[in-house]
């Protein structure tokens, strides 16, 4: 600012919000790229269904959550990597010491049965346990892996 032809400087203060915003406005960028690093989660489950979708997204957001409050809280002499971190976490997941073989009951286990069908020639499309036949178009007899739940 001039005045009288001599330069003044001045400085203020932000008020807190707006200094907060300007702090940490990276902080949601360096938890979406940790997410979204690959192989992420989100990425592994490929689902058309919106209730997975959901759960991919909520157990991603988790495992960033829980390696950066790893690394801010913990800060042990060797920092893992999210790489090795998610490698550790995953095998935890599955090797679960919580559940017992004991406790699982037939009502817990989910039998998939797959049948091998031949598509009909003018099939377009496979849903909802039927083939969905289009007359005008003639396709080759395709195998088609089909999963059914018991």
């Amino acid at each position: 600012m001039t005045e009288e032809g001599v330069e003044r400087v001045g400085t203020f203060r932000f008020p807190c919000p707006y200094d907060w915003h300007y702090k940490f406005r990276h902080a949601i960028d360096d938890h979406n790229n940790l997410r979204h690093a690959l192989p992420s989660i989100e990425h592994t489950i490929t689902t058309t269904r919106w209730e997975m979708r959901v759960f991919s997204f909520v157990l991603a957001v988790t495992e960033v959550n829980v390696f950066l409050a790893y690394q801010f809280f913990c800060r042990p002499d060797h920092v893992p990597t999210l790489q090795q971190f998610r490698h550790k976490l995953a095998w935890e997941l599955i090797k679960n010491k919580w559940l017992s073989k004991e406790e699982l009951d037939e009502s817990h286990v989910v039998s998939t049965v797959h049948q091998l069908m031949v598509a009909p020639n003018n099939a377009t499309k496979y849903a909802n346990g039927r083939w969905l036949c289009n007359a005008k178009t003639a396709t080759p007899e395709l195998p088609v892996l089909v999963q059914t739940m018991r």
